[in-house]
């Protein structure tokens, strides 16, 4: 037992594949090992996600009581503005964030 893990797709995985296939000699080992490919994935934390989420709800939230100051607003207009602003608020309302 080493540090590696014994998994195909570990350096420790792969060498022993090799010996287990092919006897493992010196130039199969490093022949695999340096054609392996190695993919970096980035994905961000889920707290990160949830902030950015609830920053563009509270910027819809600031532009939608912009819209609401308007005069000019038709009662639909402004019907469908409180709708959303409702609708925004309870989402948020509903987050982890919040309770």
């Amino acid at each position: 037992v080493g540090p590696l893990p014994m998994t195909e797709d570990s350096v420790r995985g792969t060498i022993e594949t090799i010996i287990d296939e092919d006897g493992g000699t010196e130039e199969a080992i490093l022949d695999r090992l340096t054609k392996q490919k190695v993919e970096i994935v980035l994905t961000a934390h889920p707290t990160e996600v949830n902030r950015r989420t609830l920053l563009r709800k509270y910027r819809l939230i600031s532009e939608t009581l912009g819209y609401l100051e308007r005069p000019d607003l038709h009662p639909y207009e402004r019907s469908e503005a409180m709708i959303t602003l409702r609708r925004t608020i309870a989402a948020i309302w509903g987050s982890d964030e919040i309770r």
